[in-house]
């Protein structure tokens, strides 16, 4: 069955197409790369034509390896034909760069217009763009389930001289300390992302049955019905044994990536390993843990690079990479549009999905670390300044550190030093990401 076709329909205006014009046809192409793998994204190449009055053209889709010709009558004004990729025996073409004519007389006039577009199935060429935070659902209080959990090393039960609790946090959330467990909690958690334009809550994660694995299951009945979807940030390999990360991803995925709640892309559902857990094991050891993990439950893996450090086998074992929290370029002045660019170039490089880390400052001067950091967030400009950076690069996803890390005073949750001003900027510059 032939799979191009017209459609006699009013054209609006696209971005980043392609022009070829002339006083009595006018032919363009979006995009310029698209992807037939029915992942609802870019799977059709679109064919614009305007002409003043009604013509039959000829249209021939062709490279060293295809040659496709069709027949075509144009109704004068304004439409459009669709290609999915396939020959007109329905047989899949090969991915690769396209050259495509148009000819058509006009008159004593043959005019021809030409031009390329590349055609590329790879599953994670074009992603969804997606805004996604870290989230730790870590805190626990007295009044709520009978005991203090990560508000400190201070005395939460004591107030300061400013009346707030004795926390070791760099700020105070505006809403007071609370409970990660607690449901309504975790509603108004969602809310905040909804606002801001957060997609993705990716949660510190430390092992079965751990406080965090306990919190990840409230969570995941709270959020099944919300846009906001949560996978797990895995922290640590247990043992530094291949065996026990294989035992914990089966029994992430046998457990939770059923949930609608657990983030998925293309059907599969996507977890993220942190930089600890990578060098817990080696490349080969990794290559091997993921394959097994696979065989049973497709899905994704997104490893944390480590500015971009980690080695080509790692990256060709996962499915994309990140880097948790660029602190340390910042505070040494490297040239975060670059290191931003280089990152995604890279990932493009191997087809992987590529994420670009902003952070709103940093602060961990309040903890008990040895050679503590700071980077300041100069009332939101420094934020700013990395949103449109990180845009700029064009990645796939943009991440946060964080939205609630409070003891590195990383967070964009709304505090009584800052209100709900990081919340705003992050909604701002979501907005511009997805529009883009």
């Amino acid at each position: 069955m032939r799979k191009i076709f017209i459609l006699l329909t009013g054209l609006t205006l696209f971005f980043n197409s392609q022009l070829v014009s002339s006083n009595d046809l006018f032919v363009w192409t979006r995009p310029e790369v698209f992807s037939p793998n029915n992942d609802d994204v870019d799977d059709f190449i679109k064919f614009y034509f305007y002409s003043r009055e009604k013509l039959d053209v000829s249209l021939r889709i062709f490279n060293e390896k295809v040659g496709l010709s069709y027949k075509l009558t144009l109704p004068s004004g304004k439409s459009r034909i669709i290609w999915d990729g396939k020959d007109k025996n329905g047989k899949v073409v090969p991915d690769g760069t396209y050259t495509y004519i148009v000819e058509s007389e006009i008159g004593e006039k043959i005019i021809e217009k030409k031009g390329k577009f590349k055609l590329d199935r790879s599953i994670l060429w074009k992603m969804p763009k997606k805004v996604l935070a870290f989230y730790y659902p870590w805190y626990r209080t007295k009044d709520f389930s009978g005991f203090w959990s990560h508000w400190g090393c201070g005395v939460p039960d004591l107030s300061n001289e400013k009346g707030h609790p004795e926390v070791s946090t760099t700020n105070i959330p505006k809403i007071g300390v609370y409970d990660s467990s607690n449901p309504e909690l975790i509603k108004r958690h969602i809310k905040m992302a909804e606002k801001s334009g957060i997609d993705v809550f990716i949660c510190s994660w430390w092992g079965e049955k751990s406080e965090t694995d306990d919190v990840f299951k409230v969570i995941l009945n709270v959020a099944e019905k919300s846009k906001i979807k949560f996978t797990i940030y895995y922290e640590l390999v247990p043992d530094e044994s291949p065996e026990a990360a294989i035992s914990d991803f089966i029994y992430i995925l046998e457990n939770y990536s059923r949930s609608p709640a657990f983030f998925k892309v293309k059907g599969q559902p996507v977890i993220f390993v942190y930089s600890r857990a990578m060098f817990h094991l080696n490349s080969f050891e990794w290559k091997e843990v993921l394959s097994k993990v696979k065989k049973e439950y497709p899905s994704l893996f997104i490893a944390d690079l480590v500015f971009n450090e980690l080695p080509s086998e790692i990256i060709r074992t996962f499915d994309g990479g990140h880097t948790y929290n660029p602190v340390v370029e910042i505070i040494f002045g490297k040239d975060m549009f670059e290191s931003y660019r280089n990152f995604v170039e890279r990932a493009r490089r191997y087809k992987k999905i590529a994420c670009v880390t902003v952070i709103p400052g940093y602060d961990d001067s309040y903890i008990d670390r040895k050679g503590p950091m700071v980077c300041e967030r100069e009332d939101g400009r420094l934020y700013e300044e990395l949103f449109k950076k990180a845009i700029l690069s064009k990645p796939d996803w943009i991440l946060i550190t964080s939205f609630n890390e409070w003891h590195e005073g990383s967070e964009i949750e709304p505090s009584v030093e800052y209100g709900d001003l990081f919340l705003n900027l992050t909604s701002k510059y979501t907005t511009l990401f997805k529009r883009r």
